[in-house]
């Protein structure tokens, strides 16, 4: 369930109002963080329907519920989100390399052959 203030919060004693009595933040870290924490910005951002963060997300995820992969990862088409390989590495794409910039061995026996 969304994280909520409780219905005390807000009440005010002698003029002065109490610090607001937030319940423990449950947080949607998709699998890959254990902790989270209560941010009212996010919480009003959201319209009042969730303040939790998560923290130090892990397996290459980032964002407030690690649903981001981190810079240089990309999401893996074959993994659910909340799989640990949900954010693999980017691979380099092998492209040839140009006969001007191969060794000259290879360019003769390239000629050679005809």
């Amino acid at each position: 369930r969304p994280h909520r203030p409780s219905p005390l919060c807000g009440l005010c004693h002698l003029g002065r109002c109490l610090t607001p009595c937030l319940s423990p933040p449950v947080c949607d870290c998709n699998r890959h963080s254990t902790r989270c924490h209560f941010d009212m910005a996010v919480y009003r951002a959201t319209g009042n329907a969730s303040g939790g963060v998560c923290e130090d997300c892990l397996h290459n995820t980032m964002g407030r519920n690690c649903q981001l992969c981190r810079p240089y990862y990309y999401r893996n088409p074959a993994a659910d989100i909340r799989s640990h390989n949900a954010c693999i590495r980017e691979h380099r794409i092998h492209r040839p390399v140009p006969v001007t910039q191969q060794p000259r061995a290879t360019r003769l026996a390239r000629w050679r052959s005809g």
